[in-house]
């Protein structure tokens, strides 16, 4: 098992949390977008496209938090299995 303090694993946590941030902030404007429309706000842009940037505002955050997990997931994985192969190669003691 690969050590917590491990400035490798700081690193994938820090991306994956800077990333998952830009994801909630996306899906943030998109759900204010919507919101706005909905109170009969809706500013300067014709409605429909108000409507098409919030749902893909919102869809892009999705996917991008999915495709966020998915990395850190596999970078973990990846770290784990380097950590335990270099402890069958360390020698004991």
């Amino acid at each position: 098992m690969f050590n917590s303090s491990d400035p490798r694993k700081t690193r994938i946590s820090n991306i994956a949390m800077l990333r998952t941030l830009v994801a909630g902030y996306l899906f943030y404007l998109g759900f204010t977008i919507l919101r706005d429309v909905m109170k009969g706000e809706p500013g300067s842009l014709p409605v429909w496209l108000l409507w098409l940037c919030g749902i893909l505002f919102m869809l892009t955050a999705l996917v991008f938090g999915w495709y966020t997990w998915r990395q850190y997931r596999r970078q973990t994985a990846a770290l784990e299995a380097e950590s335990a192969e270099e402890e069958k190669e360390s020698p004991p003691g």
